[in-house]
């Protein structure tokens, strides 16, 4: 597959080539090339890569010559378009990509000047929040929810006023809200998760059991009970049936699976907690929760492998350590 672009003026263009080499088919693969065929033709193609090279295997260095050409590439377009501020999203979000969370805030600030908009403040406090500047992190996620008022971005506002020392504003937040049905659930489970920073875990566990009387076989009910207990270290010896029905019913999810082995790790089941670990990362190996906890697990069995995964936890997920020190968990 190769794709040529060009830029003329205002103008870009694109050109796209599939090629392949025939070779003779074992009477035993028609069925399957047949298959792959029609799956090609309906327009959902598969890439394969023999020897892939995962984003956070890389260090700082070579994610940015890798996109390099990508963000000199987004420069270009900048003044070409009348929405001049997405195309310096654009930019900082490759940057952002590239670990270069400075030249990302630069970038994120010239097109907040050009218009502000829900994207950029939110871009812009996360941006914050990962260069460790809290309070100004939260003045955008303040913005953002002013002007979107959903859960998405009352949740990041809620994240930073609970790690700046606002537990219970965090809370009211969520609260103020007012959802319904699902989404109802989804607010529940932040406001669970948050709970701990202010001391109010009673209160958490209670709101679950209260709506799981409702929705006995809600998997995301049944997880924020279990990471309730394993991430605050709350109800130890009430939770371990809660964690396996999430697990089970959920389909065996990865996200699941890192809250029970949180769960084991808090019960003293420190081989049970790696395991789990291990499996939800072969699920997703993109999650940085599953990567840092198994990292901080290795290093206080002495197993110095453990650097690794925290490395790159802290690559996929660069606040991590912040928030996993909450939970009394630190890499060193």
């Amino acid at each position: 597959f190769k794709r040529n672009v060009k830029i003329n003026g205002s103008r870009i263009s694109y050109t796209d080539r599939n090629s392949y080499k025939s070779g003779e088919i074992a009477p035993e693969e028609i069925a399957q090339a047949k298959a792959d065929i029609r799956r090609i033709s309906s327009g959902d193609p598969m890439i394969k890569f023999t020897s892939p090279t995962r984003y956070w295997e890389m260090s700082d260095d070579e994610v940015a010559e890798k996109l390099r050409e990508f963000i000199e590439g987004s420069g270009t377009l900048i003044g070409h378009f009348e929405d001049e501020e997405n195309m310096y999203l654009l930019r900082a979000f490759l940057h952002g990509a590239a670990r270069q969370y400075e030249a990302a805030l630069e970038d994120v600030d010239r097109a907040i000047e050009l218009g502000a908009s829900v994207e950029a403040y939110s871009s812009r406090g996360m941006l914050n929040y990962i260069l460790g500047k809290y309070d100004v992190a939260l003045l955008d996620a303040e913005r953002a929810f002013e002007l979107q008022g959903d859960l998405a971005t009352a949740s990041s506002y809620a994240v930073l006023l609970a790690v700046t020392g606002n537990g219970d504003d965090a809370l009211d937040v969520v609260d103020g809200l007012g959802l319904s049905g699902d989404e109802a659930v989804d607010a529940l489970a932040v406001w669970s998760d948050l709970s701990g920073y202010a001391g109010r875990e009673d209160e958490a566990w209670d709101r679950i059991a209260q709506m799981l009387e409702e929705r006995p076989d809600d998997k995301t009910l049944l997880n924020a009970q279990c990471w309730l207990s394993g991430s605050w270290s709350y109800k130890l010896k009430d939770a371990g049936d809660i964690c396996d029905d999430a697990v089970s019913i959920s389909g065996h999810a990865p996200g699941m699976i890192d809250s029970r082995a949180m769960f084991k790790f808090r019960n003293g089941d420190i081989d049970g907690a790696l395991e789990d670990l291990s499996t939800a990362l072969e699920k997703q190996p993109g999650l940085a929760a599953s990567r840092y906890l198994r990292g901080v697990l290795l290093l206080q069995q002495g197993d110095e492998s453990g650097k690794k995964d925290i490395v790159e936890a802290k690559r996929i997920a660069p606040q991590i350590e912040l928030r996993y020190s909450a939970f009394g968990l630190q890499s060193e």
